[in-house]
């Protein structure tokens, strides 16, 4: 597991990272606005399925085959709906914005991608996580190799999301295969008519508007920049976010590890507040490391990773740096709520940091630029975080909360902040 993330994340953030050198600010923020409608289209396909089927397998892992054929068979016809809907758009007349063709190509290799992450969930389930890790290696080479080439060789943003296209499906195609070899027929789609394939989407909304609101709050500072300040500034912000979302990245996979576990014990209460202690410290640890060293380094990362012409990210990064930090301890609180059971109270947390978040990113934006953004990002989490918390305070859950990551948390805040605001 520990492997297919460091995997992952050398293909994402690297990739991203060699991607801005080549392409430069213009293209590469063409890229990634693109690439964020993409994925935000593609969330009707994903529907929330990874969170569900882990929490669901991990507290009745004999109704596994029954979880998976029914999600694979509605992640199916979801997709079928959301490409029927792409290609009318696509054969209308008129562009409803400057990218439509990028829009289309990345929307495609979204839906590629949420497959072979399905596929992927299948093996996490079944304990076989060495498998999951040669496919990650396997496609994120070819994914790597393909894409540099074609942008240092042809160098067009069209090209490049092509080849997106073509290695996500690579990628697809090689978790669904893998899995036959060792699932077999729990991963053929199967649902008992129509009625049935509605209860299934009908039991997963709580996850699936809980994904959809995660994804737009993490994606819509990229559509905002957009129309508030133009495509450069988005390849600019989209470098820094990128780096601060790549180091991000850990806190997921560990919430995902956890939670069959935290499913499976929430009636221990010794237990559960046992797990839920050890993912918060290694979370805050990990948030911490993150923040102290972008503060240190924000003069030396941007010229160092993205090249020159990202110079401006030095005053940037001390942002990028808190924000992962409340990212961290946000994951440790939310991840407590869906293994108890409460998917719906995050849904509420959800929805009103986003509203926050929308409210106040152009006021910020306008005072002090792409620093009001990632401003307003860190706040709307703290809002997040401190809802979660409440919440499960009020239901009498344990929120993780040891004298040694607070510790921790605190003396790293102290050392990062001083360092930042003395050199203001």
């Amino acid at each position: 597991m520990l492997m297919s993330t460091l995997v992952r994340l050398a293909s994402g953030v690297g990739l991203f990272i060699l991607l801005a050198r080549i392409l430069g600010v213009e293209d590469f923020g063409a890229l990634m606005f693109s690439f964020t409608v993409g994925t935000l289209l593609a969330l009707v396909v994903e529907y929330g399925f990874t969170t569900s089927m882990l929490r669901e397998i991990g507290a009745a892992p004999q109704n596994a085959e029954r979880i998976l054929s029914r999600a694979f068979a509605a992640k199916i016809f979801l997709s079928a709906v959301l490409v029927v809907f792409l290609a009318m758009l696509w054969v209308l007349p008129g562009n409803l914005t400057d990218y439509d063709d990028l829009i289309f190509l990345m929307s495609v290799a979204a839906i590629a991608t949420s497959f072979g992450e399905f596929f992927n969930v299948v093996f996490r389930a079944l304990g076989r996580f060495h498998r999951e890790t040669i496919i990650v290696i396997h496609s994120s080479l070819v994914h790597v190799a393909v894409l540099l080439v074609l942008a240092l060789v042809d160098g067009r943003v069209h090209v490049v999301a092509g080849g997106f296209v073509a290695t996500r499906t690579f990628y697809a195609v090689q978790s669904w295969w893998r899995c036959r070899e060792v699932a077999g027929h729990l991963i053929y789609p199967r649902v008992n008519g129509v009625i049935d394939l509605f209860g299934v989407l009908r039991s997963g909304r709580a996850y699936a508007l809980d994904v959809w609101l995660v994804n737009v709050t993490k994606h819509v500072d990229t559509i905002l920049v957009q129309v508030l300040l133009g495509t450069a500034a988005v390849g600019l912000y989209q470098a820094g976010m990128n780096l601060a979302r790549g180091l991000e990245r850990l806190g997921p996979v560990l919430a995902n590890v956890y939670l069959p576990t935290l499913a499976n014990r929430q009636d221990d209460h010794a237990s559960f507040e046992g797990h839920a202690r050890r993912l918060q410290l290694q979370l805050l640890l990990a948030g911490t490391l993150v923040f102290v060293a972008m503060i240190a380094g924000r003069d030396v990362i941007p010229g160092l990773i993205f090249g020159p012409e990202f110079a401006q990210l030095a005053e940037l990064l001390p942002y990028f740096g808190s924000f992962v930090l409340v990212r961290y301890f946000a994951v440790s609180q939310g991840v407590l709520l869906t293994a108890a059971g409460l998917q719906s109270k995050r849904v509420v947390g959800l929805v009103l940091s986003l509203g926050v978040l929308l409210a106040i990113s152009p006021v910020l934006v306008a005072q002090m630029g792409l620093a009001g953004m990632a401003l307003a990002q860190i706040l709307a989490v703290i809002l997040l975080a401190s809802l979660y918390g409440f919440t499960l305070r009020h239901h009498g859950i344990t929120n993780g909360f040891s004298q040694a990551g607070l510790l921790i948390c605190l003396l790293a805040i102290g050392a990062g902040g001083g360092v930042w605001f003395y050199s203001l």
